[in-house]
């Protein structure tokens, strides 16, 4: 049921509390919807570990491509806006959340890199090494 919660939160984005009132038509009742948060955070303890390899793959690589997607946190009375900046290349992606859609998130991120050659979806192809402070 811990995959079931954390699938559909974060790939089909079904809040909580939609999902304890889905478990309940479907003969699951009472789950609180906290509690069901507290399972994506364990499921998030549990797969730190790959987190941190996939963020170390991603650094090794010369080409990356860049780009955030605005996000809304929808958490009970909660809201809040975030962006979702991913890093990816030919082997692997590597995701990281921010307040921010600050080119600076991606320049401190590529500074700490071998990528020689970023690329971002509102930037024209590179030909030459970037100076990552004026990306």
């Amino acid at each position: 049921m811990m995959i079931d919660v954390v699938a559909s939160k974060y790939c089909n984005l079904i809040p909580v509390q939609r999902y304890a009132k889905i478990a309940e038509r479907g003969g699951v009742p009472d789950l609180p919807p906290q509690s069901l948060i507290e399972t994506t955070h364990y499921v998030a303890d549990l797969l730190k570990p790959a987190y941190w390899l996939l963020k170390e793959e991603i650094l090794k690589q010369t080409v990356l491509h860049a780009d955030e997607t605005p996000h809304r946190m929808l958490e009970g009375h909660d809201k809040s806006n975030w962006y979702l900046w991913g890093f990816s290349s030919t082997k692997s992606s590597y995701f990281k959340a921010h307040d921010t859609k600050s080119g600076d998130v991606a320049s401190n991120f590529l500074q700490d890199s071998a990528c020689e050659y970023p690329i971002a979806k509102d930037k024209p192809p590179l030909v030459a090494p970037l100076s990552y402070p004026n990306y």
